[in-house]
């Protein structure tokens, strides 16, 4: 599990950064789309992981590695969005001169 938490790190930042191509980043924006991602991941977790692999939504839901893992997808968007913020209101500044 702890593999998994090390390789969220670049995926999910990677991501983010895609997505902020065609959207302004904002820490807000951030949060917006990891609230999203989380959603649509928990979601598909319960059509198709829970039901065809895990059998239990009592296990699946009650790992506390599940909800590790997408506290650290939500902190990462977030910090995605303000990161990339500060990046792209430098770069704006600049070209402002």
């Amino acid at each position: 599990m702890a593999t998994w938490w090390i390789l969220e790190i670049p995926v999910v930042l990677l991501l983010a950064k895609w997505y902020f191509k065609a959207d302004p980043p904002t820490a807000k924006k951030g949060f917006l789309l990891g609230l999203i991602g989380l959603v649509v991941s928990m979601t598909l977790d319960a059509v198709i992981t829970v039901p065809l692999f895990v059998k239990s939504y009592a296990a699946f839901y009650g790992s506390w590695q599940l909800w590790v893992g997408l506290v650290e997808i939500l902190i990462l968007c977030v910090l995605a969005g303000w990161e990339f913020d500060k990046t792209f209101t430098k770069q704006d500044l600049t070209e402002q001169k």
